[in-house]
Parts: C-alpha cells; sequence; structure tokens
C-alpha cells in the first residue's frame, strides 16, 4: 500500500485579510449592509467582529449606571430582540460619544373600560 502524500504547509509571514472585517478602518461596508442597515448580535459577530456576550456585557454596564456608555449603542425592539444600526456602529468605532437618543418605539396604553348603558 503506497504512503498518503503530506501535507505541503507552507509559513506565511503575513495574515490573510478576511473580507467581512475590513469595514470600518477604511469606511468600506461589506456588499448589502448601508448606514442604516439593522443587525442584530448575531450578525455584528459576523461583520463587525464583536462577541454577543461583549454585546451582552456593554448592555448590562448601561443598564446598571446610565452614564457608562461603552460600546455601540443599541436599541430594544420588542421583549427580546436587541439591534444595532450600522452608523452607531461606526461612531463608536470612530470614538465618537452616542447621538441623541431613539425615539419611543411604541407609547404605553392605558384602554379605556367600556361604559355598559
Amino acid at each position: 500500500m503506497p504512503k498518503p502524500k503530506r501535507n505541503n504547509i507552507k509559513a506565511v509571514d503575513k495574515a490573510e485579510k478576511t473580507p467581512e472585517i475590513k469595514l470600518v478602518f477604511n469606511n468600506e461596508l461589506p456588499e448589502g449592509l448601508n448606514p442604516n442597515s439593522v443587525l442584530t448580535p448575531k450578525q455584528m459577530n459576523i461583520y463587525f467582529n464583536y462577541s454577543v456576550r461583549t454585546l451582552g456585557n456593554y448592555r448590562t454596564y448601561y443598564s446598571e449606571d446610565q452614564e457608562v456608555r461603552v460600546g455601540p449603542k443599541w436599541q430594544r425592539r420588542g421583549v427580546q430582540t436587541i439591534v444595532y444600526i450600522v452608523k452607531d456602529v461606526i461612531r463608536c468605532h470612530e470614538g465618537l460619544p452616542w447621538s441623541e437618543p431613539y425615539p419611543a418605539t411604541f407609547a404605553s396604553v392605558k384602554p379605556r373600560k367600556k361604559n355598559k348603558k
């Protein structure tokens, strides 16, 4: 039985560039994203290399102290959905402070009781 060939692995001095992470530092967004795109934490991991756990920690710091604004600005949409807008992530990478708070997505409603006549 012939011997299997060994892999010819050559050492490389330079790391290969990944196409997903090139965006913020040279202001190029990946295909399909624009500054108004909305990303979930999993998509933030793919496009901006933030781990989901780190993003969760940033939100925890903010909920404990409203003055501590670490990481990109986030927006809650619904009970379990949290999203990030690309332009806010770019602002974070440029070292700019958070923009004005987002408007409330919905106002609390107190329904009236129907009067029976």
